[in-house]
């Protein structure tokens, strides 16, 4: 019992992170706009920044707390105070420097009501959210999680969760400012005057939108009760093998073609998959020797008709299991006669086309993604990103046979960063500088 209380308490704390994460960001929001009653124009980019710092603050705690949570939202709503901050400045030097006197005094314009602050955060919040939704997985804190924890497959359940709840946590917010900036303009448009901010005014841009993120704190807490009742009462309280177990996959190839498993050959399996995989009690290390004889005995081949080299390792701490991922070369496509090997070799273009008509299970994608991702970064880029060859652009072959023997550590979370950060990239020097000395705000 005291294993599922561990494994209650792991999945409570996750899902809970959800919620907290949306009560900062949308809590922060919200403090701006209460806190426009009060400020002065001029100073609230200030009260904006502050909010941003203890936002970044916390964020830093979290990447430092090393504990595998989604804060995709944390990381917008720094970019999105950002962005109001250079609004809201940009507003306030026009007001002072640039706009025409004659606006003030014919009533066009107030000195004391420069900008609604709803009105400059529902468009920055809309706009912010679509770049983040279509880009994410090319944003540098989504590149750090999956480089350092794995693919959300590769992660258990709540690996699967964040990425499905970060998604679903983006529509809530997009929906929510994307109807608050509609019928704010429309009402600036038709029934707002300059002079004074009445008490209808106070309804659309303040009460109205406040509620909507009181009511969505409300609306998103009840959903991750129920979301940790189900999983409490279907995940944590079934003791079913998954849990406490090492599994050994095995990406099986021979001279340029990889051996894999199709649908026919399995009918439990919906995907294609590598044919060979060894569950084993929990184990933190495992031997190369042992994981030879693991793989000869499920695959029933000779120890020298193979050989095996470790890729990487991935950890499911909320199921306390993990899953160690190898390479085995074959000496010739005959090796599998009369073994327990079942399956197709495969090109890489065959290959690359399950892989993009969604074909290969999610485990399969996530070690193909990888070991073709670090492999073609080491052959291109030194550890810093600069390139080995002087011909920007120049992308080396990519051959499996040469998997086995290439010089790299496969388990070397830098290399999927290098991968997506390196001199073909634009503006790398900018981004490096960042990086450096503005730790928050990697693009």
């Amino acid at each position: 019992m005291s294993g599922n209380n561990d494994h209650g308490t792991y999945y409570y704390y996750g899902i809970s992170t959800l919620l907290s994460s949306w009560i900062m960001s949308v809590g922060s929001l919200a403090l701006i706009l209460i806190a426009s009653l009060f400020v002065d124009k001029l100073w609230l980019p200030a009260v904006v920044l502050v909010l941003e710092f203890l936002l970044l603050t916390q964020l830093s705690k979290e990447r430092a707390a090393n504990n595998g949570n989604c804060n995709i939202l944390l990381y917008l709503t720094t970019r999105i105070l950002l962005m109001m901050t250079l609004v809201m400045v940009a507003i306030n030097l026009y007001y002072m420097k640039f706009i025409d006197p004659n606006e003030f005094l014919n009533g066009t314009a107030n000195r004391r009501i420069p900008y609604i602050t709803i009105l400059v955060m529902g468009p920055v919040v809309c706009i912010m959210v679509i770049w983040a939704y279509f880009v994410r997985n090319r944003l540098s804190i989504c590149r750090m999680c999956r480089s350092q924890y794995g693919d959300p497959s590769e992660r258990g359940f709540l690996g699967r969760m964040f990425r499905t709840e970060s998604r679903y946590q983006l529509r809530i917010l997009f929906y929510i400012f994307g109807f608050t900036t509609i019928y704010t303009f429309w009402y600036y448009m038709v029934h707002y005057s300059n002079v004074n901010l009445n008490q209808a005014d106070m309804v659309f841009y303040l009460y109205i939108p406040v509620s909507l993120i009181i009511l969505s704190i409300i609306f998103l807490g009840r959903r991750y009760l129920k979301i940790f009742a189900f999983y409490r009462d279907n995940v944590i309280g079934d003791l079913n093998y998954e849990r406490n177990i090492t599994l050994l996959r095995f990406l099986i190839i021979c001279d340029d073609r990889i051996l894999m498993r199709s649908p026919d050959t399995d009918p439990d399996s919906l995907k294609v998959d590598t044919p060979v995989s060894v569950k084993l009690h929990h184990t933190e290390k495992i031997s190369d020797f042992e994981v030879k004889k693991y793989f000869c005995r499920a695959a029933d081949i000779s120890a020298t008709a193979v050989d095996v080299r470790y890729l990487y390792e991935n950890v499911d701490r909320d199921m306390n299991s993990n899953i160690f991922h190898y390479l085995c070369r074959l000496e010739n496509h005959a090796a599998i006669n009369g073994t327990k090997l079942k399956g197709e070799w495969l090109t890489v273009y065959q290959v690359r086309g399950l892989y993009d008509a969604g074909m290969l299970s999610q485990l399969l994608r996530g070690e193909i993604n990888r070991v073709y991702t670090v492999a073609m970064a080491r052959k291109t880029y030194d550890k810093t990103g600069h390139r080995l060859y002087k011909v920007k652009h120049y992308t080396p072959s990519f051959k499996l046979k040469d998997l086995i023997a290439l010089d790299v550590d496969y388990n070397d979370p830098d290399w999927l960063l290098v991968a997506k950060d390196n001199e073909d990239r634009p503006f790398f020097k900018l981004r490096r500088f960042i990086k450096k000395y503005f730790k928050g705000y990697e693009i």
